[in-house]
């Protein structure tokens, strides 16, 4: 059994085990990681630089901040 976790695990991307991750700890109400809803987030004040975020976590509790 503990086989199949790993071989699972390997067949995920990184990427989406990142995903996978986050969810479990915020819920997937708490994380955008779609381009359109990332737009907002590729700049602060200074516009110059921009790059867009690849994910998008809002965790509500102190646990939450631990985790992610």
């Amino acid at each position: 059994m503990t086989n199949s976790l790993a071989e699972s695990n390997r067949s995920l991307s990184r990427p989406q085990q990142l995903l996978d991750a986050l969810r479990a700890v915020v819920g997937e109400e708490s994380l955008l990681y779609n381009p359109d809803e990332l737009l907002v987030y590729e700049c602060d004040g200074f516009v110059v630089d921009k790059k867009s975020p690849d994910v998008v976590v809002f965790p509500t509790t102190t646990e939450q901040v631990v985790a992610v």
